[in-house]
Formats: structure tokens, C-alpha cells, sequence
């Protein structure tokens, strides 16, 4: 045959199935959070995935059929490993909400490898009801002062 070398042939594309995907992770017994942590996604996914209202891409697909003959004990090893990792990488500051967004270099994720951003926890609003009395201790405070003044 004349001609140079073939290119290999494509890989043959991995199946999904939400059935599958149900049974194994109730098979290992990890809550939905505890399953996506497994495939480096978040639980919300995996969630949408098993019921049929999204569908996971092929990298994702993968990581399913990486994972397919994990018992639990493999499972919940590396379960542990990742929970180490995730626990080093976690920002300091603690108690605040996640975004993600656009940074100072305008790139999705901030520009720091994509990389969250801890906030403090929003604060509830409130209805503004005009002034307010002090309360009894700002008012001693408030006579305390006045009698220190004069």
C-alpha cells in the first residue's frame, strides 16, 4: 500500500448510563457529595445526572469508567485521600460563600487558576425603620458622658 502511516483510530466513545450511575453509587454507599468529590465534580451534578435532567461530558464519562470497578473500601481510601487534599487547599478564612467570576485580569475564576474566593457571609437586609432609642445601656452611657461634660 502506498502511502504514510495511519493515524490511529478513535477511541470508541463511553457509554452514560443514569441507571448505572444510581446503582454504583448506592453500591458504595456515598451521599451524592461524597460520590462527586470521587469524580471532581460537585454533588448538585451528580444529582441532575441520576435523575436524566443533565448529562455528563465524555472527560467526565471517563472518570466514571475509571472508577467503575472500585469497591467500597478502595472507594472510601480514596475518598480520604481527596478529603486530605481538599482540606490543604481550603482557604484560611472560614464561614464565608464561595464566587467565582470575573478577577483583576478579567478571566473567568480571577485569573489564579481558577481558584474560589472566600466572602464573608452576606449580612440579612433588614427594613430600615427610621431612628431608633438607645437601649438602656447606651443611655447611661449617653447620661454618663453628659454628666462628665458638665
Amino acid at each position: 500500500m502506498a502511502g504514510g502511516p495511519r493515524a490511529p483510530a478513535p477511541a470508541p466513545k463511553a457509554r452514560f448510563s443514569t441507571k448505572w450511575l444510581a446503582a454504583h453509587r448506592r453500591r458504595l454507599k456515598f451521599s451524592a457529595g461524597d460520590y462527586a468529590l470521587l469524580l471532581g465534580v460537585c454533588g448538585h451534578s451528580v444529582y441532575l445526572w441520576e435523575r436524566g435532567e443533565a448529562k455528563p461530558r465524555q472527560e467526565q464519562v471517563a472518570r466514571f469508567h475509571a472508577i467503575r470497578g472500585l469497591k467500597r473500601r478502595e472507594a472510601l481510601a480514596r475518598l480520604e485521600i481527596l478529603r486530605v487534599a481538599a482540606a490543604a487547599r481550603k482557604p484560611a478564612a472560614r464561614g464565608g460563600r464561595r464566587r467565582g467570576g470575573r478577577g483583576v485580569e478579567g478571566k473567568a475564576g480571577g485569573g489564579r487558576d481558577n481558584q474560589l474566593v472566600w466572602l464573608p457571609a452576606p449580612v440579612p437586609a433588614t427594613r430600615d425603620r427610621g431612628p431608633t432609642r438607645p437601649c438602656r445601656k447606651e443611655r447611661a452611657k449617653i447620661d454618663n458622658l453628659a454628666q462628665d461634660e458638665s
